[in-house]
């Protein structure tokens, strides 16, 4: 809404510039040209298109940095007014007897560059990685594309399957080999995890039974795994992002970009602010980062069940990489432009899949599972709107959203995590370590950051459903407080 509106505004502003421009013909008028004075034809082409663009760019940063929030929020307009009022006070110089049109026109066209610049900005444009990729892109070979996987889990181990079978047919676009990160460690009977994958060919550990084509090669060296890698595909617990990102700084190519299938956030300790796990890799390593965020249960995916997801995504080749790679008729990818929302879901629905396993554990009803269910996804679809106020409700349809809910609520990790909790009274690192083999449980550290935001915003209650979550994977209070809390949720009193 507010960039088209921005577009609008400036639109309509360059229409009466040029209203202004011709009044000049009988007389100064808001800029200052007299029509019988020299260079009159020249001053007026050079300051209308000026005028015009600048309107438009005025209307684009003041619309778009209220839609941005933040500082962005004071900064983007009150640019707006100084700029404006600056470029109207120099405009003075064309009244005198002897104009200096040239002062006008030329600072009229060093603010329209900063206020493009500022634009493009505010709209996530990153003009050194577009002057970077334009280099690489002209001056490199066709040699194949290098494909780094970080992260060995049961979800990191069935992209390296899937992507490893995707890139045989692409030989002459794809390096053939697949580097995967395994983080070492060492096995029961005394045998190293990289060690047994690459012999034996499958992730005994973590992805047991499905086999893993001898062209990934796992590493447990994190540096030489990225090494030279044109796409890296980031697939850890979201509590190890920081630290793995920060080990690899520097140490990736200008040219590479990323896609995350993490889901899971942190919030900033100093603004209470959403940070990202893209957000992150962005930052950290300076590279472009793409996220993909779906029902997709590991091993299912693994023995090629049907399945879909959603890819977030502003750049069209990336995308087309991305599709290359991973989109086949049994597992297809949908695109879309929303990135933050995309991942957000992907973060916030562990937290909801867990209510509905600690709803089941209690043995509730069905009808109070549905429930569950329902209020659950409203909460998501609250929680992103603080975020991204004008997100669409198509969005929340897609894989990313209900249908990762559903996926997560009938039989994921943070589900099955949840309902055993309920069930035993467990603690959820003893579930880890006993049923999940040792797998980490991405629910309660999104519970915790989720927790953290909600009450720096003083939100919680209206959102039960994420507070409750949090207190219960403490231990501070028991599960059926959960359920009993629904009957006085918020949405039942919302006119």
């Amino acid at each position: 809404m507010y960039r088209p509106a921005g577009y609008g505004f400036g639109f309509i502003s360059g229409t009466f510039a040029i209203v202004n421009v011709l009044s000049d013909m009988t007389g100064p008028g808001t800029i200052g040209i007299f029509g019988h004075s020299q260079d009159f034809f020249i001053a007026t082409a050079f300051l209308t298109l000026a005028i015009i663009l600048l309107n438009t760019f005025w209307g684009v940063v003041l619309f778009t940095s209220l839609d941005k929030g933040g500082i962005h929020q004071y900064l983007g307009p009150a640019v707006v007014v100084l700029t404006h009022m600056l470029f109207s006070c120099l405009t003075l110089f064309n009244r005198t007897t002897k104009p200096t049109y040239s002062i006008s026109i030329i600072t009229g066209y060093v603010i329209l560059c900063g206020m493009i610049s500022y634009a493009l900005f505010l709209r996530g444009f990153n003009i050194r990685q577009r002057l970077i990729h334009t280099t690489y892109n002209m001056s490199s070979s066709t040699a194949p594309k290098k494909i780094s996987i970080v992260g060995s889990g049961n979800w990191g181990s069935t992209m390296a399957i899937h992507i490893a079978e995707n890139v045989r047919e692409l030989k002459d676009q794809y390096d053939q080999k697949i580097l995967m990160w395994c983080k070492e460690e060492t096995l029961d009977d005394g045998s190293k995890l990289t060690q047994v994958i690459n012999k034996q060919h499958e992730n005994i550990k973590y992805l047991p039974h499905e086999k893993i084509p001898d062209n990934v090669i796992a590493l447990p060296d994190l540096s030489e795994s990225v090494k030279d890698a044109d796409i890296l595909i980031f697939v850890i617990p979201h509590q190890f992002v920081k630290k793995t990102c920060e080990e690899l700084k520097n140490k990736i190519k200008p040219t590479a970009f990323a896609l995350t299938l993490i889901k899971g956030f942190y919030i900033d300790e100093q603004t209470n602010e959403l940070l990202l796990v893209s957000q992150i890799i962005k930052n950290t390593l300076n590279i472009p980062c793409l996220c993909l965020m779906g029902a997709n249960i590991a091993h299912e995916v693994a023995e090629k069940v049907f399945c879909e997801a959603t890819v977030g995504s502003r750049d069209e080749q990336h995308s087309e990489i991305v599709r290359q790679l991973i989109d086949t008729p049994v597992f297809r990818l949908r695109f879309y432009p929303d990135v933050e929302i995309i991942e957000i879901l992907g973060g916030v629905k562990n937290v909801i899949a867990m209510c509905a396993g600690f709803a089941d554990g209690l043995k509730a009803g069905f009808n109070t599972r549905a429930a569950v269910l329902r209020l659950g996804f409203r909460e998501m679809v609250n929680f992103c709107r603080l975020h991204e106020k004008e997100s669409t409700a198509e969005i929340y349809l897609e894989s990313c959203g209900f249908a990762d809910l559903i996926a997560s609520s009938l039989g994921g990790r943070n589900y099955n995590g949840a309902k055993k909790m309920a069930e035993t009274n467990k603690s959820l690192k003893d579930i880890e370590k006993e049923d999940l083999n040792g797998q980490s449980l991405q629910g309660p550290g999104t519970a915790k950051e989720v927790y953290r935001f909600l009450e720096a915003k003083n939100l919680l209650d209206q959102f039960p459903m994420f507070r409750d979550a949090y207190l219960i994977c403490e231990q501070k209070i028991e599960p059926k407080k959960l359920l009993e809390n629904l009957t006085n949720h918020p949405e039942f009193h919302r006119k």
